[in-house]
């Protein structure tokens, strides 16, 4: 298998939303897209969704600096990083301002995730396209 157990089982889910019950089973090429094989944009995308997913892990929706133990008895505090500019796009267009897309991804019942998870990716390679204009120009 070509494909990671996980990025297939997010296709699975997302293909459901976008092809819809009714549609019957997409094609395995169909499924190979959704999976991002062979794909350069979605394997940004997904970077960007393992970031974001890791970041409120860590800090929390609101970004809230941690505690960190560093060895026996000894701490200190960790301040969460500044957010992408890309990955800040793609969080407002799927929430109200990057915290509400974080708090809308913290939120958002498992059956539901791939949906939300679509709608991340399109907000992401549309926010990555223009930032690669603007730098490039």
């Amino acid at each position: 298998m070509d494909l990671p157990a996980e990025a297939l089982a997010q296709a699975f889910g997302r293909a459901e939303f976008e092809f819809g019950r009714k549609d019957g089973m997409p094609l395995p090429k169909d499924l190979r897209a959704l999976a991002g094989a062979g794909s350069v944009a979605s394997s940004a995308a997904d970077q960007a969704w393992v970031w974001v997913t890791n970041y409120i892990e860590k800090y929390g929706v609101e970004g809230h600096s941690r505690l960190t133990h560093i060895s026996p008895g000894s701490y200190r505090y960790e301040q969460a990083p500044q957010i992408p500019e890309a990955i800040t796009h793609a969080l407002e267009a799927i929430g109200r301002g990057a915290r509400g897309g974080l708090s809308r991804i913290d939120t958002t019942k498992a059956e539901h995730m791939g949906l939300l998870r679509a709608d991340f990716d399109r907000a992401y390679a549309r926010t990555s396209q223009g930032l690669a204009l603007v730098v490039s120009r």
